[in-house]
């Protein structure tokens, strides 16, 4: 992912233009509610701008969700569908092979930190940096960005300090 795709840019620019399309864009596609509609608030330009990135990203595939408790078999099915969208090769056999033996003795909630550094060098040889975003909760959220990208919005913010990518 390189963020130069025109339909999602579009989508995110109706959203953020139309905070109400985007409240029942939530609604509809993430069964949930914008986080300033419990405080009857309305968000802040930073704060609208991140979560409409982040939820149309989403939307699209375009950021994977992993479960704390997550096995590295649903772990692997995660990055093998951001690797498919992001158009290169899924996790190879003797690479989950070797996931699997990393994470051998991992209990619930174990195969996941385990396996970062292993995801990272997937991620590498494959041409992409995988970044997480913190959505203050125990899921990970995991994107591939090409090197360009990565070196482009790593350091970006959007108003009053969000950044774009972790």
């Amino acid at each position: 992912m390189d963020f130069a795709n025109t339909e999602l840019t579009a989508l995110a620019l109706h959203f953020f233009d139309n905070p109400r399309d985007y409240e029942a864009f939530l609604d509809q596609n993430r069964m949930q509610e914008a986080p300033w509609e419990d405080d009857a608030r309305s968000p802040s330009p930073g704060e609208l701008a991140f979560e409409v990135f982040f939820n149309v990203l989403i939307s699209k595939s375009h950021i994977g969700y992993v479960d704390w408790s997550s096995g590295t078999d649903e772990i692997v099915q995660v990055f093998n569908r951001l690797f498919s969208k992001a158009g290169v090769a899924s996790l190879a056999e003797v690479e989950q092979d070797e996931f699997f033996h990393a994470t051998a003795d991992c209990g619930r909630g174990g195969a996941f930190p385990k396996l970062v550094p292993h995801l990272a060098r997937a991620a590498d040889r494959r041409g992409r940096k995988v970044v997480y975003f913190d959505m203050g909760s125990d899921a990970n959220f995991p994107a591939l960005l090409s090197l360009q990208a990565y070196e482009r919005w790593r350091k970006a913010k959007f108003a009053e300090g969000f950044p774009v990518v972790p």
